[in-house]
């Protein structure tokens, strides 16, 4: 294994200072204080930690791995994918400079006043509630999760909101989106927030919707696909830049 390694570090300076270990089984340890100056890549490998004092200089991808925990003061210049991990809890003071993955993890909670300079993916997973003062520089993506009802007050999302499949009850009154929103077979959702505006496409389809909001202005396209608003009507005050799609959809009559 030892000869292995070896092989693969001297590959470093080929593939301009990053480390690919991708689906490696031969390969279960990395050395202490490790420096890769670009990406470390151990998705589906057989590596179960990482090492004291590693250093990177890009992205770390561990989707798929056996890591069941990162150390402490982790520092991740690019994007850090968990996904698919064991992993059930971020270290103390963990620094992300990129998008972080969370998807399919057993991960419950996430630290107060967390900062994603990236996307923020935490699909399929367990997280129980959003922190307080979560600060997202991109894409914020919850579909498929059972656990959140709810969101932080005056959440910013610069990009798309993805809440498809989920258990979200209702949005803030304050919230403000950048791109997409996603609610489609969001089923305990009922209604929307006056003055909401959604800046790219606004998906209802087979979700819980009774009735839109007063105010609402959809950038891109409007999807009520089988949503059902017998006891209402589109309200006078609507605007939707591009498409609006009313299949399956009994309004009042």
């Amino acid at each position: 294994m030892e000869l292995v390694l070896q092989q693969a570090l001297e590959m470093m300076d080929k593939n301009h200072g990053d480390l690919v270990l991708k689906r490696r089984k031969d390969i279960t340890g990395l050395p202490e204080n490790l420096v890769v100056p670009g990406d470390l890549d151990l998705s589906g490998s057989s590596i179960e930690r990482l090492p004291n004092n590693l250093k990177i200089g890009g992205s770390l991808n561990l989707m798929a791995s056996k890591i069941k925990e990162l150390p402490d003061n982790l520092v991740v210049p690019g994007d850090l994918d968990l996904g698919y991990t064991p992993i059930q809890k971020l270290p103390k003071n963990l620094t992300v400079h990129g998008s972080l993955d969370l998807r399919f993890t057993k991960i419950t909670s996430l630290p107060d006043d967390l900062t994603v300079p990236g996307h923020l993916y935490l699909t399929g997973g367990v997280i129980e509630r959003l922190p307080d003062n979560l600060k997202v520089g991109r894409s914020l993506s919850l579909s498929n999760t059972e656990k959140i009802k709810e969101l932080p007050d005056d959440l910013v999302v610069p990009g798309n909101l993805n809440l498809s499949v989920s258990h979200i009850e209702r949005l803030p009154k304050n919230i403000k989106i950048g791109g997409s929103l996603d609610l489609s077979r969001a089923k305990a959702i009922k209604e929307l927030p006056d003055d909401l505006v959604v800046p790219g496409d606004l998906d209802l389809s087979y979700s819980g919707i009774e009735k839109l909001p007063k105010n609402l202005k959809v950038g891109g396209s409007l999807d009520l696909r089988f949503v059902d608003m017998k006891k209402t009507d589109l309200p006078e005050d609507l605007v939707v830049r591009m498409g609006l799609f009313l299949n399956g959809v009994t309004l009042k009559k």
